[in-house]
């Protein structure tokens, strides 16, 4: 992979340079379990520097009902939580 991996976040209107700046300088604690290494994975290729599963109360996922299976109810509540620490990284919250 070559020059800035973060290249296409950068050229969004709403991230831009000091966005991404915002994301690797904040810190993500994602609570231990559905989606935990969903969240994390997604995270950190968004660029976030400090992020770490801990214990603790994960947060609700209001859509699980939505999903059938196990599987996708994981990776959407890591997706859901992956995005909301983001937003707030970015101050969209």
């Amino acid at each position: 992979m070559h020059g800035d991996p973060y290249d296409r976040q950068r050229r969004l209107g709403v991230v831009g340079d000091r966005g991404q700046a915002r994301i690797e300088a904040s810190t993500a604690r994602v609570a231990a379990g559905a989606g935990d290494r969903i969240a994390l994975t997604y995270l950190v290729r968004a660029g976030v520097l400090h992020a770490a599963i801990e214990p603790g109360p994960s947060q609700d996922f209001c859509h699980e009902e939505w999903f059938e299976f196990a599987g996708a109810r994981a990776v959407a509540a890591g997706a859901g939580s992956a995005l909301a620490h983001l937003r707030r990284a970015l101050e969209l919250e």
